[in-house]
């Protein structure tokens, strides 16, 4: 009888745990002070793996208040499991135009559909800011990045006026 109750009690944890989430939900919030140092960690840690940090990266995350938010743009986080695990701003490049910028995701919680969310509700977001057109500047060794946007409707453009980023060697839009 004892066998048979701990199998059952096994058998209970594990169907548990097939039907129970693979992963925490991921929630998009709005920019609040207290997560100031989340868009500069996260940033600072994506761009040092890959490359360089520039001025105009330090600039940003000395006032991305100043940057950003009062020119007309946004900064949106991702958190998982209690924790700010991605981030990205929307930053107003003219009156229909706005630009994704400093996105950075984790790199504990890649793989995970955090960049995929966080992209979607800046898309949602720059549409409700009465944006007509997301713009973006990156580089081709991103691959998954870059094909990332190509699933949610980006395309390649001509730069429009030289870049800040030495780093940056692809520019994308897509209409809202």
């Amino acid at each position: 009888h004892e066998a048979a109750l701990r199998d059952h009690a096994i058998s209970d944890h594990v169907i548990a745990r097939l039907h129970a989430p693979r992963h925490g939900e991921v929630a998009i919030l709005d920019y609040a002070p207290r997560y100031r140092e989340d868009f500069a960690r996260l940033n600072l840690d994506w761009i040092s793996r890959h490359f360089t940090i520039e001025e105009a990266d330090r600039e940003v995350f000395a006032d991305p208040e100043g940057t950003i938010l009062k020119a007309g743009g946004a900064i949106l986080f991702a958190r998982l499991d209690g924790g700010i695990v991605g981030t990205c701003g929307l930053k107003r490049r003219g009156p229909r135009t706005v630009e994704l910028v400093k996105m950075a995701v984790a790199e504990a919680v890649q793989g995970r559909g955090v960049g995929r969310k966080l992209l979607e509700a800046a898309i949602a977001k720059a549409r409700a800011m009465g944006y007509d057109t997301l713009y973006l500047e990156t580089n081709d060794r991103l691959e998954r990045a870059v094909a990332l946007y190509r699933q949610q409707g980006f395309r390649d453009v001509a730069p429009a006026e030289p870049s800040e980023s030495v780093r940056t060697n692809v520019f994308m839009e897509r209409d809202l």
